[in-house]
Order: structure tokens, then C-alpha cells, then sequence
């Protein structure tokens, strides 16, 4: 049979498990970041064919906030120790103008990450959040 808590008891217990619902949040997010991160630069080793690995090595995953709300963002282009990746947009999704077809490496690891492993990172978040542990 449960134990019964008071209303004091239970205040307390919603208290700290707000704080850890946030803290295992930010850490499912950066897991998803870092698996997007990896599946891109996976992506971007075989289509397109790497030649001096600056694209692959401007591929980045973080979580950030827009509008308070938390998100996994994926980029590619930034700097690489030396000038930005200007080519990585067109190597993403094409130039039809000059017959440089879509690649889609960070498109295809958005997708892969989505449908594998997002669902099973947040499948148990609450629970985790809420346990006494």
C-alpha cells in the first residue's frame, strides 16, 4: 500500500523534481545534439565526398532557446579555426543554376535522428523527473 505524504511533503517533492525535470531535458537535448552532430558529419563523409574535411568540421550541434522554449539546432558553415564554410548551404541543398544537386547530409541526420532516437530520449523523461531518487 502507498504512504500516504501531506500536502507540504508533497509541494516539496513537485519543487525538486521541477529542477530535475529541467536538468534531464537540457541533458536529452544535448544527447540528440551530439547524435545529430555525429550522423551529419557521417553524412557529409560520403555524399559529398570529403576533400579537405572543412565542411564536415564545420558541422555543429547545440541545444539553444528560442522564445523560451528549448530546441536541438544542427549547423554547418560556421568556422572551422579559420574562415567560414561558404559553400556548406550549397552543398546542403543544391544550385540548380549551376547542376550541383541537393546533398542533404544535415537533412537526412535531422530525419534519422527524429525518427530513432528523439522518442526513445524523452519516452521516460517525466518518469525519471518525478522519481524520488
Amino acid at each position: 500500500m502507498p504512504t500516504q505524504i501531506t500536502f507540504a511533503e508533497f509541494r516539496e517533492q513537485i519543487k525538486k523534481s521541477d529542477k530535475k525535470l529541467l536538468e534531464n531535458l537540457n541533458k536529452a537535448l544535448m544527447i540528440l545534439a551530439l547524435k545529430g552532430e555525429a550522423q551529419a558529419k557521417k553524412n557529409a563523409t560520403t555524399r559529398p565526398r570529403v576533400r579537405t574535411g572543412r565542411l564536415r568540421s564545420s558541422i555543429t550541434g547545440l541545444v539553444d532557446s528560442k522564445n523560451g522554449n528549448p530546441r536541438v539546432v544542427l549547423r554547418a558553415g560556421g568556422n572551422t579555426g579559420g574562415s567560414p564554410v561558404n559553400y556548406a548551404r550549397f552543398m546542403e541543398f543544391g544550385a540548380l543554376a549551376i547542376g550541383l544537386e541537393p546533398r542533404l547530409f544535415m537533412g537526412r541526420a535531422v530525419q534519422k535522428i527524429k525518427q530513432d532516437d528523439v522518442p526513445k530520449q524523452l519516452e521516460n523523461l517525466l518518469a525519471l523527473s518525478l522519481d524520488e531518487k
